[in-house]
């Protein structure tokens, strides 16, 4: 009878692919949320002029009566006892400033 070797536990190492162009993917636990918007809407955001949800951001007047707590005003977006928040500004070539705001975190 041929005798069967034992295996040593071996590492594998792979990078990272992207299977879609222009999404963000993980397979982690962790959750993402991202705004991007001009400098106009932002201030908005900031007033409370527009909310944020799922779809992006939206006018008071446009609410969905229905799903008016899945609305966010930009303090509730930024409060969050387990996730990171942060912001940052980039001015584009043609000068025009594109506010990023966004949270990560764990469940």
């Amino acid at each position: 009878m041929a005798e069967i070797p034992i295996l040593k536990p071996i590492t594998i190492i792979t990078n990272m692919i992207q299977i879609r162009h222009g999404v963000f993917e993980t397979n982690s636990s962790s959750t993402h949320s991202m705004v991007v918007c001009s400098e106009e809407d932002y201030q908005k955001w900031v007033d409370g002029e527009l909310l944020h949800s799922y779809e992006g951001l939206v006018k008071r007047e446009e609410l969905d009566q229905d799903y008016i707590e899945d609305y966010k005003t930009y303090d509730q977006f930024m409060d969050s006892d387990y996730e990171e928040v942060g912001e940052t500004i980039h001015t584009t070539p043609n000068g025009e400033k594109v506010h990023i705001v966004y949270k990560y975190g764990h469940d």
